[in-house]
C-alpha cells in the first residue's frame, strides 16, 4: 500500500483547546480523513462515539462525540507520535522537562493520579491536556476541549 502524502506531510503540533496541527476541536470524521486520508481504524465505540485511528503517526485516536452532533471533543497520542508541545517533542524527552515547560508556562500540574506498576497521570485541566507516564517517560497525551464554568465547551474560534 502507498505511504498517504498527506501523513508524512502531517505536523502534529499540539494547540491546547484547539486541536493538534490543522485539525481543530469541532471538526467532523470527514475533516480529519480529508487531512489525513483513510485512518487504520475506523468504528463507533459502545457510547455511540466515532473513533478514528491513526497509528503510523501516534494518534491512538480521534473520538467524535455522538452528544456533540459527532464533532471532534478529544485526541490521545502515543509514544510512537512526534508530537510539539511549546517546541518541545514531548515523548522524547523526560518527565522533568516537561515539568519544567508547564512551570515555565506558570502552571500547574493537578495532583498525581498513580496507578501503579510505575504509570501515572498529571492532568491540565486548564488546558485540556492529561500526560500519562510510565516512570520518567511520556506514554500518552490526551487532549480535549475545555469547558466553561457552566459545563459548556468551549470551541475553538475561527482564525
Amino acid at each position: 500500500m502507498p505511504v498517504d502524502t498527506r501523513r508524512t506531510a502531517f505536523a502534529a503540533i499540539v494547540h491546547p483547546a484547539i486541536g493538534i496541527g490543522p485539525v481543530r476541536f469541532g471538526v467532523f470524521a470527514r475533516d480529519v480523513v480529508a487531512a489525513l486520508g483513510t485512518p487504520a481504524e475506523n468504528r463507533i465505540d459502545e457510547d455511540g462515539d466515532q473513533l478514528l485511528a491513526y497509528p503510523e503517526v501516534g494518534i491512538s485516536v480521534f473520538s467524535f462525540d455522538h452528544e456533540e452532533d459527532m464533532r471532534l471533543t478529544t485526541y490521545e497520542l502515543d509514544r510512537n507520535s512526534n508530537a510539539e508541545l511549546w517546541g518541545l517533542r514531548v515523548f522524547r524527552v523526560p518527565r522533568s522537562v516537561i515539568s519544567q515547560a508547564v512551570a515555565a508556562r506558570g502552571l500547574l500540574f493537578g495532583p498525581e493520579q498513580d496507578f501503579g506498576g510505575g504509570e501515572t497521570l498529571f492532568q491540565l485541566r486548564s488546558l485540556g491536556l492529561d500526560f500519562y507516564f510510565e516512570g520518567e517517560i511520556l506514554s500518552a497525551l490526551t487532549a480535549g476541549v475545555i469547558f466553561s464554568a457552566d459545563d459548556a465547551i468551549q470551541w475553538p474560534t475561527a482564525t
